[in-house]
């Protein structure tokens, strides 16, 4: 081998010249057969590698283009799991801060007597509504079911502050009221209450304090005191100023107030046993003494009868008592009612006034003499009476042996009477049995001048006597 550029001879093999450093480029002897068939077998592996490279060009780049695809298969069961999630947390906290759906929960429990869960759920909406009426309702009703009482007021008294004329949140709490038999506690509850028409619903579980019917003051007559109240139950009460018990006076009538100063004390103790406040009211009656009666006519001599009569107008509200046996009056004495016939020859009569309070007035005498002058005379008069009852058979005999038999009518002559121009004897007719007299009520009119019979009767409205001639038709 020569080094091409200093022509030094070289070993085979040598790859550069020792002499210049020249690199010896080995070039293989051309055969063209060889290169021929190298050719060829580089063309055919050629061919077999190309398909191959294709391929795997394609599979990579089918590799390349699929890669995306994969992550998104990935993706999709994630983000749906993670939308199903934020649905469910919003359902979720949506519902733990609805009202309505805590409510309809603990309601729907209710119904279905789980009365624990039901709890939780009406505490969870009034945390969320606390001024919500339903649920503090439903609540307490809860709590009721359970007995727990004290927990069921808790709820219900604080919608009072928002609702203070609710008639369904009074009706609640007095049912649980009731239930716990706390009526003091009911009374309490409706004696708050402004509004009228919820304190008359309930108006039988109050004790409110005694009504009077006078007012306090000062009296002039003796009054009675009414003690008034609007429910059921009962009054007592002390007239001394001290405070009444159950052991007081009960009252079941009126009070009268006697003369000096009366202290009325008085309460109510409805049915339920609960007890109001006393009412006080005190009263002073200062009592006059009535007027004196006017007695008309005046005390004196007469031979014309008239009526003995008392001024009413004079006597207004007063009682008149009289005598006529010379004796002082009293409220047992005869009660003057109408006029009084004047009685014949002497009489003294003694008339007093009575107040309602029973103040008596001072005493009025009248002395009268009639003297009447006539051919028919008292005697005559009787026997008048005697002898027409015979004839018309209402007496069996001239004695006054009656119809029927029984006693002895006797009639007697003791007083005369005017009216118009004739004078009458009046005729009063007794009966007699076993020792005892009694007048009949029944009078007669006898003329005394005609000795001519009458009924007599009284006019209800002047009080004097009136005389209809006495049928004699047998």
């Amino acid at each position: 081998m020569i080094c091409p550029n200093c022509n030094l001879e070289l070993p085979e093999g040598h790859l550069y010249c020792e002499k210049c450093g020249t690199e010896i480029q080995m070039v293989p002897v051309f055969e063209p057969e060889v290169e021929e068939s190298i050719s060829k077998t580089l063309s055919d592996i050629a061919e077999i590698i190309e398909p191959v490279q294709q391929k795997e060009e394609r599979t990579k780049d089918k590799i390349v283009k699929r890669r995306p695809r994969l992550r998104m298969y990935y993706f999709i069961p994630i983000g749906f799991f993670v939308v199903i999630a934020m649905i469910f947390i919003t359902v979720y906290v949506s519902r733990q801060y609805s009202y309505s759906f805590q409510y309809h929960e603990a309601l729907d429990h209710y119904n279905n007597k789980e009365y624990e869960t039901a709890i939780s759920y009406a505490k969870r909406a009034i945390k969320l509504d606390g001024s919500a009426k339903d649920a503090a309702v439903l609540l307490a009703d809860l709590y009721v079911q359970a007995e727990k009482y004290d927990e069921a007021i808790a709820v219900m008294l604080p919608l009072l502050d928002v609702e203070q004329a609710d008639k369904d949140i009074y009706e609640e709490i007095v049912m649980i009221y009731e239930k716990q038999g706390n009526y003091e506690a009911i009374n309490q509850l409706i004696s708050a209450c402004k509004d009228v028409q919820i304190v008359a619903m309930f108006e039988e579980y109050t004790a409110v304090p005694p009504e009077f019917s006078l007012e306090e003051g000062i009296y002039y007559k003796s009054e009675k005191l009414k003690l008034l109240v609007s429910s059921k139950g009962t009054i007592y009460y002390t007239m001394d100023g001290q405070e009444p018990t159950l052991s007081s006076t009960l009252y079941n009538e009126e009070i009268v107030l006697e003369e000096g100063t009366n202290i009325i004390t008085a309460i109510f103790v409805n049915e339920w046993g609960v007890m109001s406040t006393s009412a006080k009211r005190t009263y002073t009656v200062e009592l006059k003494m009535p007027k004196m009666p006017i007695i008309k006519p005046e005390s004196g001599n007469y031979t014309i009868p008239e009526a003995i009569t008392v001024d009413a107008e004079n006597s207004q509200d007063a009682i008149i008592y009289y005598t006529d046996d010379g004796s002082q009056p009293t409220v047992s004495s005869n009660e003057y009612i109408t006029s009084i016939p004047m009685p014949l020859n002497n009489s003294t009569f003694y008339f007093m006034a009575v107040s309602r309070e029973g103040i008596c007035s001072e005493v009025v005498k009248r002395e009268y003499n009639l003297q009447i002058t006539s051919l028919v005379d008292i005697n005559a008069a009787e026997q008048a009476v005697i002898i027409t009852l015979y004839g018309k058979g209402e007496l069996l005999d001239l004695t006054g042996k009656p119809k029927d038999g029984d006693g002895i009518n006797s009639y007697k002559c003791n007083a005369a009477a005017k009216a118009g121009s004739r004078v009458y004897y009046i005729v009063e007719e007794f009966k007699e049995k076993d020792s005892l007299q009694e007048s009949t009520g029944r009078y007669f009119g006898v003329d005394v001048r005609t000795g001519e019979l009458y009924n007599v009767t009284i006019n209800q409205e002047t009080g004097l006597y009136e005389f209809s001639l006495f049928s004699l038709i047998f």
